[in-house]
């Protein structure tokens, strides 16, 4: 019995967030096959295969869709803006920082227009971690934007990887956990148990650097917890 087009759907979204690339591909090779006369819904899945590939750490993978995605037919304003900002992650990636502050420029101008929240939050953060090294001052400007943003629309897995950024910056400024604390505080809330481990293993380093031996085995143990 076939499986239906909307299951897939979803199917694609679960894995693509869960880093089930595998997966992901299983199910969005199922819509593609299904699913040829109808554009929108190709550049859909072309889109989130894209970022299947990202999340999972599959650059060609995820260039390889991407190219597909530059020479696709109908694909509007608000789908380029997502094709960009995964290009951008891409290039960041490869260490190709040019490449990726042109693109998430271009990603962030177009998700800023149409109201695409998401869009806006990946691009800043590409911005801010590619200015990171070079200029703190913008790189903080950036993730401060990408953290407004979740906030008024209410995205909040988007507002602890903001606050993450932030707290990377803290931690190279003044060794400061405070960004980190919250952010794992707003984790647990959402039940994002693998960022939780995430921001246990920065908590872990910066506590490390400060010389505090008993605060780095506490983040260090539940950080191994919720890994497992």
């Amino acid at each position: 019995e076939a499986r239906p087009l909307e299951t897939d759907r979803v199917l694609l979204s679960i894995w693509t967030i869960a880093g089930q690339p595998l997966r992901a591909l299983e199910a969005g090779h199922r819509m593609l096959s299904a699913c040829d006369s109808d554009p929108g819904v190709r550049i859909e899945v072309l889109l989130e295969l894209a970022d299947a590939m990202i999340t999972a750490g599959r650059w060609d993978d995820a260039e390889s869709y991407l190219e597909t995605l530059r020479s696709a037919a109908g694909l509007g304003r608000p789908d380029a803006a997502r094709r960009d900002v995964a290009a951008a992650e891409v290039a960041l990636a490869r260490n190709d920082k040019a490449a990726a502050v042109e693109f998430a420029s271009a990603a962030l101008a177009e998700a800023r227009e149409n109201g695409l929240a998401e869009v806006t939050c990946r691009a800043l953060w590409v911005i801010g971690r590619a200015e990171r090294g070079r200029t703190t001052d913008v790189a903080r400007a950036a993730f401060e934007e990408a953290y407004e943003c979740a906030s008024r629309s209410a995205l909040p897995v988007f507002r602890v990887k903001s606050l993450q950024e932030l707290g990377t910056i803290d931690m190279l400024e003044t060794l400061g956990t405070a960004r980190f604390e919250e952010a794992r505080r707003e984790a647990l809330a959402a039940g994002a148990i693998s960022m939780v481990a995430m921001v246990d293993l920065q908590l872990a380093a910066a506590y490390s650097a400060r010389g505090q031996a008993g605060l780095t085995l506490q983040a260090t143990v539940p950080a191994e917890q919720n890994r497992c």
